[in-house]
């Protein structure tokens, strides 16, 4: 995902459904896509980002 696109993302917190699963808590959807969750509440939301943050550094 480039800079744009992860600045063009809506990150909210409630209830999403994502095509397959009805969820609720921190979510954000990528623009033109199904929202992805990032946890229930902002400690496992946190910890989903920085997962995300060092999988993508370890490709580089």
């Amino acid at each position: 995902m480039s800079e744009g696109e992860a600045n063009a993302c809506d990150v909210r917190k409630g209830y999403h459904y994502n095509g397959s699963a009805e969820q609720n808590g921190w979510y954000y959807k990528p623009f033109n896509r199904q929202p992805v969750s990032l946890g229930s509440n902002e400690v496992e939301a946190l910890e989903t980002i920085d997962q995300i943050k060092e999988e993508r550094e370890s490709y580089w």
